[in-house]
Parts: structure tokens; sequence; C-alpha cells
């Protein structure tokens, strides 16, 4: 359940995405179940709050199509991760947006040599009121700086195959690189 918060401060704006797993949507959405405590609830939405200028929080199929990237409880993940966000074209429906973006799985997983990690995580439904229209999380993992900058187009031939495939389903909104850090 990608959770995305942006802060902003005096003089910095920060962006955060917190991955969950849970049995359940209401193991999510039911406070009693979310939390140990009423009180750990509140200290929690509490420091959140300070801390957030915006936060959503989207229920999610995660669906993946490669997944090659070491990681270490605890540790920061080695290299970078790209989360990109994305909506579909004007004009079509959930569904046909949906398919488009599974039959560019495959196509991007040939373009994009420098994936260590890529999955697609279609929205099934936020959980936020008023929170923006995404109906697609990516993540993309690079083992190195270099596999992010070079490999993720690794021609002017390969750009051009993915924009046009995009460029018929899908709009793209405000990604963000990220350092993974998995806690469990």
């Amino acid at each position: 359940m990608p959770h995305f918060e942006q802060g902003a401060g005096p003089r910095r704006r920060y962006q955060a995405a917190a991955e969950m797993c849970f049995d359940s949507a209401e193991d999510f959405t039911d406070r009693a179940r979310l939390y140990d405590s009423p009180e750990a609830g509140r200290r929690i939405e509490d420091a959140l709050a300070g801390k957030a200028g915006e936060a959503f929080t989207y229920r999610v199929t995660e669906v993946i199509e490669k997944a090659a990237h070491p990681t270490r409880i605890g540790e920061r993940s080695a290299g970078i991760k790209m989360i990109p966000l994305a909506g579909w074209k004007q004009g079509l429906t959930d569904e046909e947006g949906r398919l488009a973006w599974e039959v560019h799985g495959p196509l991007a997983l040939r373009i994009h040599t420098g994936f260590s990690k890529y999955v697609r995580n279609v929205v099934e439904q936020s959980l936020t009121p008023g929170a923006p229209n995404y109906r697609g999380i990516g993540e993309l993992q690079f083992l190195t700086i270099d596999d992010a900058v070079h490999r993720f187009f690794p021609s002017p031939a390969a750009a051009r195959i993915i924009e046009f495939d995009t460029a018929r389903w899908m709009v793209a909104y405000d990604g963000a690189f990220f350092s993974e850090y998995v806690l469990k």
C-alpha cells in the first residue's frame, strides 16, 4: 500500500514513500487493527501531521515484473529507486489503461536494461479523500547511478520506442528518486 508524503518547511521540501503490506484493506483502514493501541495511533498520526504537508494513501495490486535487486533488512539498499506516478490518457477506461500498462511491461524490460527491479503497482483505490488520481505507481530500481543514467535509455532509438508506446496511454505525473531502506 504505497503512502506518499510531501512536507513543506521554511527551507526544504521532502518526499517520502512508505510501502506496507496487509492481509486485507481493513487491516489498514480500521484504526483498531492498524495500531497497537489508540494512544500509539494518536502519537503516530500527530507526528505525521506535524511533518507532512500532504499525505496520500493508495491500495494497490503489486505486479512484479523483475525482482533481481538485493536488499538487506535494516540497511539502505544498493543504488537508487525511482517511483514514477502514472494516470491514463483522457478517453481510456480504467481497464484499457491497465491493459496498456500490462502490455508495456515486457517492452520496458527489454528497453530499460539497467533495471534490477521493476514493479507495477496498479491503483485499486485511493484511501485519502482528494488524493491525486494516480492509476499506477511504478517502482524502478537500479544497482548503480550509472545504470540509471546510461542503461535506462541505452540509445536514442530506445527512448523513442518507449516514448511512442507510453504516449498512447499514459499521463505521467511527478515522480521522484529515493534511497530505499527495508525495515522488515
